[in-house]
C-alpha cells in the first residue's frame, strides 16, 4: 500500500533548506498642526501573510511493497549504447535492459551491463537518499575502488551527486589503467545524472514495520534445535565472492541478515546450511517458480523452488528468507525439516 505524506525536500549538501516569507504592517500616524487636538487615529491592525511551504509531497511505500526504481526500471533509459560506447571508446550493448532491477529495487537503484567483444562496463545506480548514513569502510572501498594498474583485469569507480550514488566497473577494457577509469566515470555519472534530471524519480520513503534487520543469527540456534530434534549451531555469514559495489551497500542499508547453520560440533554428519533474511522484499516472490510445503508453522510460508530443488524461500509477507541447505545422505535431517525447523524458528525469535 502506498500512501503520501507532506515531507521535506531535499537541499544541497543532503541539507535541509527552509523559505519562509514575512509580512510586515507599518500603522501610519496623521501629524495634525501644532496646537490644535486630535484624537489619537485607532491603531491599523496588521495581519501577516500566511507562510507557504514548498515542500514536495513525499510517497510512503508500504512494508512489504516495491519502491518506486530509477529509470522505472529501464537501463535504456538511463544510458544508451551509443552513449557508452563513445566514452569509452569500444562498442558495447546492453545486456538486459530489465537490470536487474528486482536484485537492486529493494533501495529503488538500478543494476545494469553492458557487454561487447572487448570487455564490457557494469553501472549500479541508487536514490542517495535511500543509503545515506550507510558508507563503505575504507577497507571495502579500497577493494572496489582502488587504485587501476595495468596488470588487473577489472577496475571500479565510484560518482556521487545530491541525488544519487554511481558505482562502475570495467572489465577487460583498453586503456583502463592510463587514466581511463577516471574520464569515463566522470562522463557517464555527469551523463546519468543529466539524465536523471530529465525524468527524476518522486520522492518516497519506506516504512520499516515488521521488518528483520540485522537479526542476531546466534538467536535462532535454540529455536531451530528444538524444532529440528537436534543441534544445530547458527552463526553469521558473510559472502562467499564479494557481490558489486552496489549490491553490498545496499545490503548495508537494507539490513540484510546471513547466517549459516550446522550441526553441533561433536556430529560428523555433512550438513551445510546457508540462509539470507531480506527485509521487505516479499513484493518480488514469484509463485510461478515456487511450490508451498505442507507446514503447521504460523505466520511463515514455506515454499521450494520448482527451478531448483535445493532452494526454499520463507516469508512472513513482508520479509524474505532464502535458505540454500547441503544435507549428505548421513544427515539425521531432510532439508525440508530443517525449512520448517528454522521457520518456526524465525515466527518465534524474530517474528
Amino acid at each position: 500500500m502506498h500512501t503520501r505524506v507532506r515531507g521535506i525536500g531535499r537541499g544541497a549538501s543532503r541539507s535541509l533548506g527552509f523559505a519562509f516569507v514575512v509580512a510586515l504592517s507599518v500603522g501610519i500616524v496623521a501629524c495634525a498642526p501644532a496646537g490644535e487636538t486630535t484624537e489619537s487615529a485607532a491603531p491599523s491592525e496588521s495581519t501577516a501573510a500566511p507562510t507557504t511551504s514548498s515542500s514536495p509531497e513525499v510517497l510512503t511505500v508500504g512494508p512489504a511493497d516495491k519502491p518506486p526504481v530509477l529509470f522505472n526500471g529501464d537501463c535504456a533509459s538511463m544510458l544508451s549504447d551509443e552513449e557508452v560506447s563513445d566514452v569509452v571508446g569500444v562498442e558495447l550493448s546492453l545486456y538486459d535492459s530489465s537490470g536487474d532491477s528486482s536484485g537492486m529495487a529493494n533501495t529503488g537503484g538500478l543494476n545494469c551491463d553492458w557487454q561487447g567483444e572487448s570487455g564490457d562496463v557494469h553501472i549500479s545506480a541508487s536514490p542517495t537518499s535511500q543509503i545515506n548514513g550507510t558508507d563503505l569502510s575504507a577497507e571495502m572501498r579500497d577493494i572496489y575502488f582502488g587504485s587501476c594498474s595495468s596488470d588487473v583485469s577489472n577496475c571500479g569507480s565510484e560518482w556521487e551527486s545530491e541525488d544519487l550514488w554511481i558505482s562502475l566497473g570495467f572489465n577487460l577494457l583498453p586503456n583502463m589503467a592510463n587514466g581511463g577509469v577516471e574520464a569515463w566515470s566522470s562522463a557517464l555519472g555527469e551523463e546519468i545524472q543529466a539524465q536523471y534530471e530529465q525524468q527524476p524519480t518522486e520522492l518516497w520513503t519506506q516504512d520499516r514495520t515488521g521488518w528483520w534487520q540485522n537479526e542476531d543469527c546466534a538467536d535462532l540456534s535454540a529455536s531451530v534445535s528444538a524444532g529440528a530434534g537436534i543441534d544445530i549451531d547458527v552463526e553469521e555469514y558473510g559472502y562467499i565472492d564479494f557481490p558489486r559495489a552496489g549490491f553490498f551497500l545496499q545490503d548495508k542499508a537494507l539490513g540484510v541478515t546471513d547466517c549459516r547453520a550446522a550441526l553441533a560440533a561433536d556430529t560428523s554428519a555433512d550438513v551445510d546450511i546457508t540462509f539470507r533474511a531480506t527485509p521487505g522484499a516479499a513484493w518480488n516472490l514469484n509463485s510461478d517458480e515456487l511450490s508451498e510445503l505442507d507446514s503447521d508453522v504460523e505466520g511463515i510460508t514455506i515454499y521450494q523452488s520448482t527451478e531448483f530443488e535445493n532452494l526454499f524461500v520463507l516469508t512472513d509477507q513482508v520479509n524474505v528468507g532464502t535458505l540454500s541447505p547441503y544435507v549428505g545422505a548421513d544427515a539425521p535431517i531432510s532439508p525440508e525439516s530443517f525449512a520448517i525447523a528454522l521457520a518456526g524458528a524465525l515466527a518465534q525469535t524474530w517474528g
